[in-house]
Formats: structure tokens, C-alpha cells, sequence
């Protein structure tokens, strides 16, 4: 029988292998990492958010959820090169944040931390790691392993230089009192001291201090993984062995066209209030997209399927296929609408660049500009329905998800079109003006609505619960996923019989429930 170490040992194991490597400075972005004796935190004033409700109810256990991803990357680095791509919101979703704000009420809630506290006139935030929490692999999670983090993703030969900059804007230190606490002081007041408003310059600086999600320092330590300790320049182009997690959900397998995760039996969550009684799917598959994966959902051999698109979903194979079979519809009118950026290489004057941009507005409104000049640029973007209306576009190319990426990650492009996902689009703003600093930048237009299609055999989650997010429909999301769940007995009963009773009318279901299109 394996025996772990214990977390105190295991804590003071891993903090020393740390401070050693902090005696050869090799980042100024670094915080500075100090040590304390967790005596100073007696006068700490914890708070723990458990007076909130819970919004989880028991799901049916088991089954085999099987979705759509876009192009799948050969590795499973959640940041560093070849990021960010398909999979890494997926990856980054696999772990817990520290905090988390609840879904319904707003206030703050246990997530990897189980309590915490706030001392915004000396701009520091506590946190008390949940004694239960554990790595995928059964190794606890230490104070040591959020110090570790910090570092790394300011370590310029790690090639994280976005997650570099924002820590370097955003904290000054942190203090590690025990293998359970630790303290982060963070430089730029989260509120307006005249307002008490949230101060908008420091969005992203408490989505960082609330949604950290740690790496696990024993495996990024071990040698073997992105980078080695040995050759820390060298990373490797594809890790034969995906990091641990803090979730509910462990990555087991990535293939060129698909990749699996299972859910952990023993979780630790499995208990914690906020937690229980969600991720009740045994496993997770996402295909790559593919010209076969319409037929593969009307085979039903995916389960469901998902679009951005800037109005309802009319597709007239889509209508046909609900008449027909079994398959619902669900809309959400997303609180924060995805964004249609454009991107411009620096080629691109700026004159051009606005030019561009006024005949894009317009033609995505329908109109036909009445004096449109002709410009000598190429216009790519992802072959996909949203994009439809660029057909008529002069110069206007659509290109495979391999095209495409190959084309955003190389620069070999005049102008492109990118579609901002909700849930990141400041960060993404954030990303572009630091990853492309000499592009020009611009929104579009916004995308309101998120679909998705799905067979009958599917649970979703409760609309007058769940809110203008697609977080809901994740099988990861720690605040909001979990929520889906499959009907096995009902899923053997209709692919035995598909086809839906003549009398039956397809259904669509409305996020938020009183939602109207």
C-alpha cells in the first residue's frame, strides 16, 4: 500500500526546494515570497461564506457525456507556448479557484480556500486552504504550492509572459505562515476609497486574487514534466503526463481527435458544501470538430452540441432534425455577450485599419455601405455560421481551424476576425494588447446568445435557476457546471427508437427562464 507523506512534511519539503531555487534571482516580476510565523494571524477575522444557499440538487449518476471541442493541441499545458487553444479553458476549468463569487446571490464562497479575510487598507487578502484538499494524484495542497505558482508564471523562461505581466501588475508579496495559510498583498486598491465602487482598473487583479487555481509544484518539480528542474529552458513539445488536478474531473487521455476525462470517485469535494451533489457524470469525451460531427449527433453518438451566433438558432437542418428526432434546443441570453474582435497587423495603417472596421459594422448590420472603398488587405476568419454575412465582404477568406491557427499564431495575416469567449474577454482584451502590441484592436459587435442542441436523454440545469452564463452547461465550471447529467435508462430506450411520436413538439428551453427572442 502507497503511503504519502504527511502534508506538513510534504509542505516544508517543497517550501525549501523553492527558497533554494529564490537565491538566484531570475525574474524581477517575481513577488516576494516571505516567511511567518502563523502566530500573526490570531488576530485574523475569517470568514467562511457558508450562510449562503446552496443552488445544487441531486442529478442521476453515472454516464458517458459526449460534446464538440474545436481544434484539439497535442499537449495538456493549460498556459506557456501553444496557448491559448481549444482546450485550455477546459484544462484550466479541471481546478478549483481559490475563491468563488455565488452564482445567484454574489457574495464570496469556499472553493480550494475554506476561509478567508480581506484587509483592504493594508490591500492583503488571507486565505486558509481547505484541510481536505488533495491533488488528483492523493498529494495535499500546501500554501507552498501557491508560491510555487506565482514564480513560475513569472519566470520569463517558463514563456507565460501574459500570466507574467498580470501577477507583476497585480501583486507585490506573499506570505506562507503554514502549510494552510498564506497571505497575498496586492499593489492597486480594489475599490474607490471615495465610492466603495469596485475600481474598474483592477478587474482583472481580483479576478486573479479570487480565481488563482494553483499548479501542483511536486510535478512541475519532479524533472519529468514542462519545464524539467534540470534544464529549466527546455519544454518539451508534447507532456506524455497530464498534471494533477484539484477538481472533480481527471484528464486520462488526449488523441488526435478527442480527449477523455474521468471523474474522481473519492473527491475530496465530494462532501464541501457548495460542491456536493453536482459532477455526478462518470465520464466527459470531447471530439474534435469535424464535417462529420452533425452526423455524428444525429447518430447519436454525441450527446449534444454547442454555437455563438449574434441570433437564434435557425438552422434549417437543425429545425428538420428536432421534428424528427428527439433532440431539444436551449438559448441563453448571456449576461456578458461574447465579442467579435479585429485584429490588424501593424502593416495595416491606421486609416485602413477604421476603414475596415466602419464597413465590417455595417455590413454585419445587413447594410450595403454606399461608397465602399476597396481595400488591398486580406480579411481571414474561422469558417463557422457566424461569420456568414462575410461572404459578400471583399477579400474576405475563411479558413479550417488549422488554417486559421496556424495563420493567428504565426502573424501571417493582413486582418482577422476572433470571437471572444464571455467569461474571458477582458483577460483576452488584456492578452491582445500585450501579445500583439503593435496590431490594431477593435470590437465589432457583441454575440448575445449561446445554443446549444441536445438529445432528450440529456438533464440540463433548472432555468429558474441558472442565469445568462453558458457556465451552466459546463461539466467542470466549479461555480456553476456540474449542473448536466444523462438519463441512461431513457438514452437505451431512444436509440432504440429515435424518431419522435408524431404528436410530440420539439421543445426549447430559455436561460433565464423568462427569457423571449
Amino acid at each position: 500500500m502507497l503511503t504519502l507523506p504527511s502534508k506538513s512534511i510534504f509542505f516544508h519539503s517543497l517550501l525549501l526546494t523553492f527558497l533554494l531555487a529564490l537565491v538566484i534571482p531570475i525574474s524581477s516580476a517575481a513577488p516576494a515570497v516571505n516567511q511567518a510565523s502563523s502566530e500573526q494571524l490570531d488576530s485574523v477575522q475569517w470568514e467562511n461564506g457558508n450562510h449562503l444557499p446552496t443552488w445544487n440538487s441531486r442529478q442521476p449518476s453515472g454516464g458517458r457525456l459526449t460534446s464538440v471541442i474545436g481544434q484539439l493541441p497535442d499537449n495538456w499545458r493549460r498556459f506557456g507556448p501553444g496557448t491559448p487553444n481549444a482546450l485550455t479553458p477546459v484544462l484550466e476549468s479541471l481546478n478549483l479557484p481559490l475563491l468563488g463569487i455565488h452564482p445567484i446571490e454574489g457574495g464570496l464562497i469556499p472553493m480550494l480556500a475554506s476561509h478567508w479575510y480581506h484587509d483592504a487598507e493594508a490591500q492583503r487578502f488571507y486565505y486558509r486552504i481547505d484541510e481536505q484538499a488533495l491533488w488528483s494524484d492523493g498529494i495535499p495542497v500546501t500554501s507552498a504550492d501557491i508560491a510555487f505558482t506565482l514564480f513560475f508564471l513569472t519566470d520569463p523562461r517558463r514563456m507565460t509572459p501574459y500570466q507574467g505581466q498580470l501577477i507583476d501588475d497585480t501583486i507585490s508579496a506573499i506570505t506562507v505562515y503554514d502549510p494552510s495559510h498564506f497571505s497575498i498583498d496586492y499593489k492597486l486598491p480594489l475599490f474607490n476609497s471615495a465610492s466603495n465602487l469596485i475600481n474598474p482598473n483592477t478587474l482583472d487583479a481580483r479576478s486573479l486574487l479570487l480565481t488563482l487555481r494553483p499548479m501542483p509544484s511536486h510535478h512541475y518539480q519532479s524533472g519529468h514534466y514542462w519545464p524539467g528542474s534540470s534544464e529549466l529552458a527546455i519544454i518539451p513539445a508534447q507532456e506524455p503526463i497530464p498534471e494533477p488536478v484539484t477538481g472533480p474531473y481527471a484528464p486520462i487521455k488526449l488523441d488526435d481527435d478527442a480527449v477523455l476525462f474521468e471523474r474522481i470517485e473519492d473527491w475530496w469535494g465530494n462532501s464541501q458544501r457548495y460542491l456536493a451533489k453536482r459532477f455526478t457524470l462518470a465520464e466527459v469525451s470531447m471530439i474534435e470538430s469535424s464535417p462529420k460531427t452533425f452526423k455524428r449527433f444525429a447518430e447519436g453518438s454525441v450527446d449534444l452540441i454547442e454555437s455563438s451566433h449574434s441570433t437564434a438558432m435557425t438552422s434549417p437542418w437543425l429545425e428538420k432534425i428536432a421534428v424528427n428526432y428527439q433532440i431539444s434546443r436551449a438559448s441563453i441570453a448571456l449576461d456578458t455577450p461574447d465579442q467579435v474582435m479585429l485584429i490588424a497587423d501593424e502593416r495595416v495603417s491606421p486609416t485602413t485599419f477604421q476603414q475596415l472596421k466602419n464597413q465590417l459594422e455595417q455590413r454585419q448590420q445587413g447594410l450595403t455601405p454606399a461608397k465602399e472603398t476597396t481595400l488591398d488587405i486580406e480579411l481571414i476568419y474561422p469558417n463557422n455560421n457566424e461569420f456568414s454575412w462575410l461572404a459578400s465582404v471583399n477579400k474576405a477568406k475563411a479558413l479550417s481551424n488549422d488554417q486559421y491557427e496556424l495563420a493567428i499564431r504565426t502573424g501571417n495575416y493582413d486582418a482577422a476576425l476572433v470571437i471572444i469567449p464571455p467569461t474571458a474577454t477582458m483577460s483576452w482584451q488584456r492578452l491582445f494588447s500585450f501579445s500583439l502590441a503593435d496590431k490594431s484592436v477593435a470590437v465589432i459587435y457583441d454575440i448575445p446568445y449561446h445554443h446549444y442542441a441536445y438529445w432528450d436523454w440529456i438533464k440540463l440545469p433548472n432555468p429558474k435557476v441558472a442565469t445568462g452564463n453558458k457556465d451552466w452547461f459546463s461539466p467542470f465550471d466549479a461555480i456553476r457546471g456540474g449542473m448536466i447529467s444523462i438519463d441512461r435508462k431513457r438514452k437505451a430506450k431512444t436509440l432504440d427508437k429515435p424518431t419522435r411520436n408524431s404528436e410530440d413538439t420539439p421543445g426549447v428551453i430559455l436561460y433565464p427562464a423568462n427569457l423571449t427572442q
